[in-house]
């Protein structure tokens, strides 16, 4: 093997590792000692200021995908896609990462807080503003909007 073919092979590794390094996240516990990373359970991490959310496997981010806005919410479905929703609306993520609208409020400044998918395959999303729940379809139509009283304090 030729040194510039040599240089380059390390050079690729080299980029892999440090990728591969940045991708790894640090658990602590309590009292403030690092945890073993391989020992944590796969899951779903909601980045409000970067607008992301990251699937985690055994400690290493495995998946990245972004918010509309500020991140709020999402949840993996039994399907492998994922719903996510960020302040400006809930985005549906396939298997394959294609990215489909599920939801935007027409107006501004309304903020979507939090979605969560029923058992019958539909949304409840949180609409800030009106103060509204509402129940999506895939489509994106409402079937119910259920107003909620606003309490003062």
């Amino acid at each position: 093997m030729s040194k510039i073919k040599y240089l380059f092979f390390v050079c690729v590794l080299l980029i892999g590792a440090l990728h591969a390094e940045q991708k790894k996240v640090k658990a602590y516990t309590q009292a403030g000692e690092l945890y073993p990373i391989e020992n944590l359970p796969n899951m779903l991490v909601t980045e409000f200021v970067f607008g992301q959310v990251k699937f985690l496997k055994k400690g290493i981010v495995d998946q990245t995908w972004a918010s509309y806005g500020k991140c709020q919410d999402a949840w993996k479905l039994d399907d492998n896609s994922v719903l996510v929703s960020g302040v400006n609306g809930v985005w549906h993520y396939d298997e394959n990462n294609t990215r489909k609208l599920l939801f935007e409020p027409k107006k501004r400044p309304l903020e979507i807080h939090s979605c969560q998918p029923l058992e019958d395959g539909y949304v409840l999303i949180a609409v800030n503003g009106p103060k509204v729940l509402l129940e999506i379809s895939a489509e994106g139509k409402i079937r119910k909007m259920i107003k909620l009283p606003y309490l003062r304090s």
